[in-house]
C-alpha cells in the first residue's frame, strides 16, 4: 500500500510541477499578444495534481490504515468474545527500532481497523478491562468511541519502551 501512496506523491508532483511551467508559459505568451485571460484547462490540470498529490501525503503520513503490516505476535480476545485484538511487531527497517500495531477485529462485522501504532515499541502488553475498553502498552483505548493511538500525533510521546509482555514476568 505505501508503494502505491508514494506513486502518487511522484506522479502527483510531477504533473503539478509540469503544469505550473506550462501555466507560466501560457501566461507569458498572453502577455506578449495582449490577451489576459488565463489558460483554464492548465490551472484545472493543475489542482487535480495537487489533490493527488496532498491525497498522496495524507495515506502516506497521516493515515493510520497504512501503516506497514508486521509479523504477528498474538491475539487477545475480549472478554465478550465481540473483538480480536492482534499486536504486530514491524522490523523492517534496519536502521530503526521496532514499531508496534494493533489491529482490532470485529468478530461480528468482519472488519479490522488498526487502532494502535507506536514506535519503539516490541511487544506491547494487552490487557482487556472490559469489553469496551483495552489498554495497550501504556495507552488505554475506548473501543466504542473509536478510540486510536498512534505515535506521530501524541505531544507527549518519549522515545522509551511502554508496558511490554513478557513471558517471564507477570503483570
Amino acid at each position: 500500500m505505501g508503494l502505491l501512496y508514494l506513486f502518487f506523491i511522484i506522479i502527483g508532483g510531477i504533473t503539478a510541477l509540469c503544469s505550473v511551467i506550462v501555466l507560466i508559459i501560457r501566461l507569458a505568451f498572453r502577455l506578449f499578444k495582449k490577451r489576459h485571460a488565463p489558460a483554464h484547462k492548465t490551472i484545472f490540470i493543475f489542482f487535480i495534481s495537487c489533490l493527488f498529490l496532498l491525497l498522496g501525503i495524507y495515506n502516506l503520513f497521516f493515515n493510520l490504515q497504512t501503516v506497514p503490516r508486521g509479523d504477528l505476535l498474538r491475539a487477545t480476545t475480549s472478554p465478550d468474545g465481540r473483538y480480536v485484538l492482534k499486536t504486530y511487531v514491524c522490523d523492517d527497517d534496519p536502521l530503526s527500532a521496532n514499531a508496534a500495531r494493533g489491529e482490532l477485529v470485529d468478530t461480528k462485522q468482519h472488519t479490522k481497523k488498526t487502532i494502535y501504532w507506536n514506535y519503539y515499541d516490541n511487544n506491547p502488553y494487552v490487557e482487556w478491562v472490559n469489553h469496551n475498553v483495552v489498554v495497550i502498552g501504556n495507552q488505554t483505548l475506548h473501543i466504542d468511541t473509536n478510540e486510536v493511538y498512534d505515535w506521530r500525533t501524541d505531544d507527549k510521546w518519549v522515545r522509551e519502551y511502554p508496558r511490554q509482555f513478557s513471558q517471564n514476568n507477570k503483570f
